[in-house]
């Protein structure tokens, strides 16, 4: 769910991170640079000593997050439904093994974020990339 992250307003790294637990620096990186390369996302970065990167959401990428808002939406319209969910796949596991959370219950950090942010206008798309850019690993498979 890194594409929805965004939709929250332009965030530093560190908060990317703080939004989404479990995540390593490694991949978040990896991940900000494909969407980047993408053109969902736009990096800035901000002439200050020690020097400030964020990221932002383009329009491009609003498109995606729309249809997520309207499944997290569900998500927390069925809460009851979902923890009922989890605590069913708990009693089912081998005693001693954790269950998995269900993976459509946003977070609480996730959930607020939305809420606070939901009716904010997305940032202006910034230029393309250049055309001479390879194409991502999922275009040539």
């Amino acid at each position: 769910m890194v594409i929805d992250v965004p939709s929250f307003g332009a965030l530093r790294t560190g908060q990317w991170q703080r939004a989404m637990p479990g995540v390593s620096k490694k991949m978040l990186t990896q991940t900000l640079r494909e969407l980047e390369g993408d053109g969902l996302i736009v990096r800035t970065v901000h002439q200050l000593v020690p020097s400030m990167v964020d990221y932002a959401l383009m329009r491009r990428g609003q498109g995606f997050v729309e249809p997520l808002m309207v499944l997290y939406g569900w998500a927390q319209t069925h809460a009851a439904l979902l923890d009922e969910l989890e605590r069913n796949r708990a009693a089912a596991m081998p005693t001693g093994l954790p269950a998995a959370p269900c993976p459509l219950t946003p977070s609480a950090a996730a959930a607020s974020a939305m809420q606070a942010t939901a009716t904010a206008a997305p940032p202006a798309a910034a230029p393309a990339p250049a055309a001479t850019a390879a194409a991502p690993a999922w275009r040539t498979q």
